[in-house]
């Protein structure tokens, strides 16, 4: 399956690319991923995705993820995370989204 990731914000700098596209064998769940973009971007980016001091992995509270109109946030533990990705679909976007910052 072809997975288009979106990244914004502290994301982004860090992939140094606002979109790159994986391929990931059917079925990959939104965890998979995860774990895809911490091997493939190491520590840091796992620092930036998970929460592990709350007694059970969480995302942090400054990330967002949406996929085909639904969203985790850090109320979701990672075991949530297993929903598969587009079951059905050949491609697929998911979206990285940080707290959006500005105003007064």
């Amino acid at each position: 399956m072809e997975v288009k990731v979106r990244f914004y914000g502290q994301f982004r700098l860090l992939v140094e690319s606002g979109k790159i596209t994986l391929h990931i064998d059917p079925p990959a769940t939104l965890l998979d991923l995860i774990n895809h973009l911490c091997q493939q971007y190491g520590d840091k980016m796992k620092r930036m995705l998970i929460r592990e001091d709350t007694g059970k992995p969480r995302l942090k509270p400054e990330v967002h993820i949406a996929v085909k109109g639904k969203s985790w946030d850090f109320t979701s533990d990672l075991v949530a995370l297993n929903e598969v990705l587009g079951e059905n679909d050949r491609e697929i976007e998911v979206f990285f989204i940080p707290p959006l910052q500005g105003g007064k």
